[in-house]
């Protein structure tokens, strides 16, 4: 914004007539008329504007007039490149004019006014008129502020709102504070006037002067803090005249509360960390302020604590042993902030847990029920899903209630052990064993079953076919003769076949399955008499 300013400069001419010397003898003479008037030739000059458009001199360049009261004289005289008395040259306008004056002690009075009679720049001050001498008057004129205009450094802490200042931050600001003329130029030394900045809150210290001042401001706590600055021209803040008012505010501080865990294990410790924060959010590095803590569903080990250098301050919060949500709370300066948590089960406790199979033996290919219940080490139930792995077979899960999971457990087709194995979460719960049995080896005849001890008579030499038969086995038969001299057997498929031999006599035919863990090979015996007739014919 342009701020030129002019000099002026005032001499006060004598232009009264001289007396003449008398001789010595008595003559009469008429005495001169007295008088009191004497006149002045006022000279202003107008500057060239120099780069930037700012004048180093007392009065605006915009000056297209001057008021001028000295005594009882009170004229306004025109100042521009086309007035009468103005010349112009290198840029400078210069004009003189004669004003005729009173002599004696008087007040002399100049004001600057712009094209449309606004006083832009004014002074007062007591002269003396002397006849008979060269009167120079000199007045600084100081400019005459319509407005004013304040500016503050930290751009990025400073924000407005509503009409009111915001200073995110404390600490210290610079205010300039710009006087401008009703011209919209800015007033500057040696024409500026004195100007104060006043702060009514004593939290808010102001100091420095003539346009340059340092705000200290308080740090963020939990309310806000106002002030009212004033803009005063004068002397003192309580008797000068109010050019303007601002209002400022340091708003309250925020608390935000972050938990290391939002899902902890119930039981478990988690940190809770406060940080103090702006109203716009950015971190406030205060050390020492207070926060106190407090929590549902969990304790904390230390109530209240201090920040450190980054304005925050973590403690350490035991979550409860029964699965639950809780909350954490976190309070500085009246400010408080919430985080919530919902905490879950732990491993499962084998000692807790219970797994239980019904029945713990089937035959092959058989079905068995297992039921597995979750538990941690607190006794809080565990609902997802544990992995069961069977060496054979299979096992399916059929049903789940809560932390209740039931499998239905198919055993293979061979007889053994099949070990079940439970887990959660790669963590061992416990493991049950089933014992798989074949079906009994049996030995028919006609349908029948063989009794224990049964002995088959062969009649004649045609061989007897006996059946075998294993419920869910499908693998071969084997069969063998105690003595192949009464009998022989063969076996195809199912099928048993016993020839008699030529020797009479008993023989034990053992027939048994092939499975292949030896303790599950199972044995059918009975025997089978063989009578022959030797015939002698002679």
């Amino acid at each position: 914004m342009k701020t030129p300013y002019a000099a002026l400069v005032m001499l006060a001419l004598l232009l009264g007539a001289c007396g003449q010397p008398g001789s010595q003898q008595p003559t009469p003479v008429t005495p001169p008329v007295q008088t009191d008037k004497a006149s002045a030739t006022v000279t202003v000059t107008l500057p060239a504007t120099p780069q930037g458009g700012l004048r180093p001199s007392y009065v605006p360049g915009t000056t297209r007039a001057l008021r001028i009261r000295l005594g009882a004289t009170d004229v306004t005289r025109a100042i521009g490149e086309n007035e009468p008395g103005c010349t112009l040259a290198e840029g400078k306008i210069t004009c003189s004019f004669t004003l005729a004056v009173a002599a004696g002690n008087t007040t002399l009075k100049v004001q600057a006014l712009d094209a449309s009679n606004r006083i832009l720049a004014e002074a007062e001050k007591d002269v003396r008129i002397e006849l008979g001498r060269n009167n120079p008057l000199k007045i600084t004129l100081f400019g005459v502020p319509e407005s004013v205009e304040l500016t503050f450094d930290r751009l990025a802490d400073v924000s407005e709102a509503g009409g009111v200042t915001l200073l995110d931050r404390g600490g210290e600001y610079h205010v300039g504070v710009a006087l401008i003329d009703a011209s919209g130029q800015i007033i500057l030394d040696p024409g500026r006037p004195n100007d104060l900045l006043c702060s009514d809150n004593p939290a808010f210290v102001v100091s420095g002067s003539k346009g340059s001042f340092t705000l200290e401001a308080p740090e963020p706590v939990g309310e806000p803090q106002n002030v009212s600055l004033r803009v005063v021209s004068g002397e003192s803040c309580a008797s000068g005249k109010e050019l303007k008012q601002l209002s400022v505010q340091v708003p309250k501080l925020q608390v935000d509360l972050r938990l290391s865990n939002t899902e902890p294990i119930a039981g478990d410790s988690i940190l809770a960390n406060a940080s103090l924060l702006t109203a716009r959010g950015r971190p406030l590095n205060i050390a020492g302020r207070n926060v106190v803590f407090g929590a549902t569903g969990a304790s904390v080990a230390q109530p209240s604590a201090t920040t450190d250098s980054t304005g925050q301050v973590s403690v350490s919060v035991v979550t409860a042993s029964t699965v639950g949500t809780g909350t954490v709370t976190a309070t500085s300066s009246g400010v408080s902030a919430t985080a919530s948590f919902s905490s879950r089960p732990g491993q499962p406790n084998p000692a807790l847990s219970t797994i239980t199979l019904e029945p713990d033996s089937v035959r092959v290919r058989g079905t068995a029920t297992l039921t597995v219940t979750l538990k941690d080490g607190n006794g809080n139930p565990i609902t997802s899903e544990p992995e069961v792995r069977a060496s054979v077979g299979s096992a399916v899960l059929t049903t789940q209630v809560g932390n209740v999971f039931t499998y239905s457990v198919t055993a293979p087709a061979t007889p053994g052990i099949m070990n079940l194995q439970v887990s959660h979460a790669s963590q061992t719960v416990g493991e049950r064993n089933l014992e798989v049995t074949p079906y009994a080896l049996r030995v028919l005849d006609g349908g029948v079953e063989l009794p224990r001890n049964y002995t088959f008579n062969f009649a004649s030499d045609v061989p007897k076919a006996f059946t075998v038969l294993e419920e869910q086995y499908t693998g071969a038969f084997i069969a063998e003769s105690s003595n192949t001299d009464v009998a022989t057997v063969q076996v195809s498929g199912n099928t048993l076949t016993v020839t008699p031999g030529t020797q009479a006599g008993l023989a034990q035919i053992t027939v048994r399955d092939a499975h292949a863990d030896p303790a599950y090979v199972q044995t059918v015996q009975f025997d089978v008499s063989v009578t022959t007739v030797t015939l002698e014919i002679d």
